[in-house]
């Protein structure tokens, strides 16, 4: 085990920020009883693969799909259909792309080809009691709504045209306005704060934990082998854009909880939202992988990327001494592997929080509520 420290230094950061977000000291409360079921909410993720080829969760599901056309009003059903993505009575839950197919198409400037899937999610699950349903696939996995149907639209004009229905100040949707951003190495402490900014205004605050949509801030790859920083910043902000949107008329404020792997890539969040907060939480590394273990090496969350890794990864590997080549990532033990996944997590957080030292927070484990 001693072959992982190498990731609590990466991680030994001097400039170890204070938890500044304000919480009442009701949501302190809520905090701390949260706390006590972090056991209960630490379970074997079975979300999307970490392959860096593969951007898309297809979630066991026989809804009928309705596929939704911007251009034209073909029927009644699609009217209907629209109205309900305009008036941000359904969510967007799914998106479906293949970023290499840009790359082989020459798309340079912008982005094409990204669908989403919408149904109605029941947020009032999780502002009753948020440690019911910590993570969002909770959220999909509860509506029976998106088992039934779900609506099926391109993601770059259905963003443009909701832009242009919400600038009318008549329409009933609104644009939450977005309070932050988590990112985490994972079993740190992430979900106990997500829960805690749901738990200390309800009414007010929408909470994304670990959504399937944010993770197209990877989708240019961990180098951008796909495409450019640009292109994944612009998606980005579409997605977020889309996710922010609400009906309910006592909603003010959303969140997001970023997946793990969502750290590689903390500059297409800065690129995409240049003047909005987000926190780094981070552990031991050494608990961190205690922890995924529990569940099995084979199939702990930080080596499942081990036969295609992340470039920031095959860097570590190499300069510490493991690896003379990407090709040899495969022989290292899960151990290794696992230590330089977390340290490329606190590599990129160190460089986010040099690039914005104003806006980005560092939060250490032992710190929290």
């Amino acid at each position: 085990a001693g072959c992982v420290f190498f990731a609590a230094w990466m991680c030994n950061l001097d400039w170890i920020g204070l938890f500044r977000w304000s919480l009442s000291a009701k949501s302190k409360k809520n905090s701390v009883e949260q706390k006590t079921q972090r056991g209960k909410n630490e379970k074997v993720h079975k979300v999307a693969s970490s392959s860096r080829k593969t951007k898309t969760i297809s979630m066991p599901q026989k809804a009928r799909i309705i596929n939704v056309t911007i251009d034209s009003q073909h029927s009644e059903e699609n009217s209907k259909a629209l109205n309900d993505l305009l008036s941000a009575s359904v969510n967007l839950i799914e998106v479906f792309l293949d970023p290499k197919s840009m790359k082989e198409n020459g798309i340079t400037e912008s982005y094409s080809g990204v669908m989403g899937d919408f149904c109605q999610l029941p947020f009032d699950l999780q502002k009753k009691d948020p440690t019911t349903v910590p993570m969002f696939r909770h959220l999909v996995q509860k509506s029976n709504a998106c088992r039934e149907q779900r609506h099926r639209v391109d993601i770059k004009e259905f963003a443009e045209l909701a832009r242009k229905y919400d600038s009318r100040n008549e329409t009933s949707a609104k644009v939450l306005s977005m309070g932050g951003a988590i990112f985490h190495e994972s079993r740190c402490g992430s979900t106990l704060i997500a829960n805690a900014l749901q738990a200390m205004d309800p009414k007010r605050h929408r909470v994304y934990s670990e959504a399937q949509p944010e993770m197209v801030s990877n989708f240019c790859g961990s180098s951008y082998e796909y495409c450019s920083k640009e292109q994944a910043s612009e998606l980005l902000k579409d997605v977020i854009y889309i996710m922010s949107r609400s009906s309910d008329v006592d909603e003010e404020s959303v969140f997001f909880k970023f997946h793990s792997d969502s750290a590689r890539n903390l500059e297409v969040f800065q690129h995409a939202f240049p003047n909005t907060p987000w926190i780094f939480v981070f552990r031991d590394p050494v608990q961190i992988i205690v922890s995924q273990f529990k569940e099995g090496k084979s199939i702990a969350k930080c080596a499942r990327s081990k036969l295609d890794p992340a470039q920031q990864a095959v860097n570590i590997l190499q300069r510490r001494g493991f690896i003379d080549s990407p090709a040899d990532t495969k022989d290292v033990s899960q151990e290794v592997f696992c230590a330089a996944t977390l340290a490329s997590y606190c590599e990129s957080a160190l460089k986010a929080k040099k690039d914005a030292p104003l806006l980005g927070t560092v939060v250490h484990y032992p710190d929290l509520p």
